[in-house]
């Protein structure tokens, strides 16, 4: 997204390394909430897989997915799902 310095207050630099590591961090923790939430909400309201997880397992965990594959339509609508985003704000500059 695209963050405006003109927002802040003149007495917050935009360059300063510990704001850009607060702002990735506050991002960091949206995005991994917003993230949940959806996939909370895709699992409470259809139940449908629709981010393949199911993939997942049968690449990484195939003797795993063999054991639960008949009954994953039961299982996806309980499964905790962990989320971890990397953000990293690389590019600072100004716009005229």
């Amino acid at each position: 997204f695209n963050f405006v310095e003109e927002l802040l207050p003149k007495e917050i630099n935009a360059f300063d390394r510990e704001f850009i590591k607060d702002v990735e961090r506050k991002v960091k923790e949206k995005l991994e909430r917003e993230i949940k939430d959806t996939v909370e909400y895709v699992q409470e309201e259809y139940g449908a897989d629709i981010f393949h997880f199911n993939l997942a397992m049968m690449r990484y965990e195939p003797k795993v997915w063999e054991e639960i594959e008949e009954e994953w339509h039961d299982i996806f609508p309980t499964v905790n799902v962990d989320i971890n985003a990397d953000i990293d704000i690389r590019l600072v500059g100004l716009i005229k």
